[in-house]
């Protein structure tokens, strides 16, 4: 695994931040096509374990920090700008990318 391999901040002389949206809680039993399922489904993916897991709608809080770095946990900001399920429609959410949401992780890229 990557964590296997490069625990944590691993390079002294690069500074880590990571972003990550709390947003989404993953919900097994909640109706299809709805955002509780669909996170279920993608965090059960990226970590093995879906419900009851917060996370952007798309990757789990805890698989998007890292111990060392500067953590950067945003309320209600969802992993994309499309509608959940298409590419097509953009998404009425807030996301990464957002104007109001860009000046809060932008500052990191230096």
């Amino acid at each position: 695994t990557v964590r296997g391999g490069y625990p944590g901040a691993y390079f002294a002389s690069v500074k880590y931040a990571c972003i990550t949206g709390r947003t989404v809680r993953g919900n097994s039993e909640a109706a299809p096509k709805t955002l509780g399922k669909y996170a279920f489904n993608a965090y059960s993916q990226v970590c093995g374990e879906g419900d009851m897991v917060c996370g952007d709608g798309v990757v789990p809080n805890r698989c998007a920090l890292l111990e060392g770095a500067e953590n950067i946990v945003i309320g209600g900001v969802f992993h994309s700008m499309s509608q959940i399920g298409t590419f097509e429609e953009e998404s009425p959410f807030v996301w990464y990318g957002s104007e109001k949401v860009v000046d809060l992780w932008a500052k990191y890229l230096q």
